[in-house]
Formats: C-alpha cells, sequence, structure tokens
C-alpha cells in the first residue's frame, strides 16, 4: 500500500494494520532524530570552535551546553503540551476553542520567560 492511501485511511479514521503504523512512526519521527543530531553537531561545532580560546573559554561552553539544553527541554515541552491540546480542537472543528489554546500558549510561555529577563545582564566589556 502506498503512502497517499494510508494516509486517506487516516483521514477516514480507519484502523492501520502494525506494518503501517510502524512505518508512520518511523515517518514521523525522522524529523525529530534530524533536528536531535543536529542540535549535537552544533554543540560540538561551538565546542571545537571555541577549543583554540583556552580552558576557560572551553569550560564556559560546557557550563552553558546544559543549561541551553534544559531550558530548551523545558520550551520543547511546553510546545508539545499545547500543540496537542491545539490539535484535538481543530481535529473536533472548534476552532475557537484552539485559538483559545493558542491564546494560553502565548500567555504561559511568554509569561514563563518574561522574568528571566530581569536576570540577564550582557557582560560588560
Amino acid at each position: 500500500m502506498n503512502t497517499q492511501e494510508e494516509n486517506l485511511q487516516l483521514i477516514r479514521g480507519e484502523a492501520l494494520s502494525y506494518r503501517q503504523q510502524v512505518r508512520l512512526v518511523i515517518r514521523l519521527s525522522v524529523p525529530a532524530i534530524l533536528a536531535e543530531i543536529s542540535s549535537i553537531v552544533m554543540q560540538y561545532t561551538d565546542a571545537a570552535m571555541v577549543g583554540s580560546l583556552g580552558k576557560d573559554a572551553t569550560a564556559s561552553i560546557g557550563l552553558v551546553t546544559s543549561t541551553t539544553w534544559f531550558v530548551g527541554g523545558l520550551c520543547i515541552s511546553a510546545a508539545m503540551g499545547f500543540s496537542v491540546q491545539a490539535a484535538q480542537n481543530i481535529g473536533a472543528k472548534e476552532e475557537a476553542a484552539a485559538r483559545d489554546v493558542l491564546r494560553q500558549s502565548l500567555l504561559a510561555c511568554g509569561g514563563s520567560g518574561s522574568p528571566w529577563r530581569h536576570f540577564w545582564r550582557p557582560a560588560s566589556g
């Protein structure tokens, strides 16, 4: 069965075979896997570029990488939670509820990020 037929089955709400489900999961997971790989490659590239500046600069990359990973994970988790709610509302043809979820996500993510701006100060050169 080709991809178009599988997509039509999904749209109609028909059951997929186990093999079709596995293929769908693989197709949907590839972009996330590639994004994670590119993030790791970027972190290694940062460390390699800064490595020539000395041990203090290299240590700072190690500190920043873990913090970046943590904050990024929190942001992605929030985005995924809100996107699931929005997708369910859109699927149920409740567009007003989907807009409410969007508004709530902007308030929650923006509201949680605003206090941090008071702690961040640019380094004086």
